[in-house]
């Protein structure tokens, strides 16, 4: 997700709290773990019930957390959900099927190191760099670079979305069967986005 705007809290090593912080660009993960128990907020994907959850190690939430609460208290936590921005400052999300990622995802570290120096900012991890299955070795800018302009309207992924529904409960399956066609996923907005996760305001 690009969200230059919004921001979470912190944790170091030790397990302490760091603070704010404010992220040009953060990457969550998206899990829909399905054989939940039924309920209201349980979406279907024609096979039975499922519960969407959220990986991000950057708040301090649960790992993971349920959808609905990482949405109101890591995206919405204090401030109003339709708060009037600039669009330079509108949080954008790309989702990304997590096959395409993991064949394509490439990453050199070069975002790592100072643009003068070439020395490094922080330490590098001590795992080799990340290489796609087709040998590129730096396809970051393919999932960082997001404009307002290109993002999809959720009815249009959608056709069958009511203002009473949601992304998640109505058509998980169309939607995973999109996002494995598109190979660096689909731009949403912050609204298309919570909509995926079940949520509207």
């Amino acid at each position: 997700m690009r969200r230059p705007e919004g921001g979470s809290r912190r944790r170091g090593r030790d397990g302490e709290e760091q603070g704010l912080v404010v992220w040009d660009y953060h990457v969550v993960c998206v899990h829909v773990k399905h054989g939940s128990p039924c309920s209201a907020r349980a979406g279907s994907d024609g096979s039975g019930c499922s519960e969407w959850f959220v990986w991000d190690l950057d708040t301090t939430l649960a790992f993971p957390t349920p959808a609905s609460e990482y949405v109101q208290r890591a995206l919405w936590a204090g401030r109003s959900f339709f708060l009037p921005l600039q669009d330079t400052y509108q949080r954008l999300y790309r989702v990304v099927s997590a096959s395409n990622f993991f064949k394509l995802f490439a990453s050199d570290r070069s975002h790592m190191r100072d643009t003068v120096t070439r020395n490094w900012i922080a330490s590098p991890p001590s795992y080799p760099c990340i290489t796609a299955e087709d040998g590129e070795t730096n396809r970051l800018e393919s999932y960082i670079q997001m404009s307002p302009v290109d993002t999809v309207d959720i009815g249009v992924i959608c056709k069958d979305y009511t203002s009473r529904g949601s992304l998640s409960s109505l058509n998980l399956l169309s939607w995973k069967t999109l996002l494995s066609a598109h190979n660096f996923g689909v731009l949403l907005d912050e609204v298309g986005f919570c909509l995926l996760l079940g949520e509207t305001r």
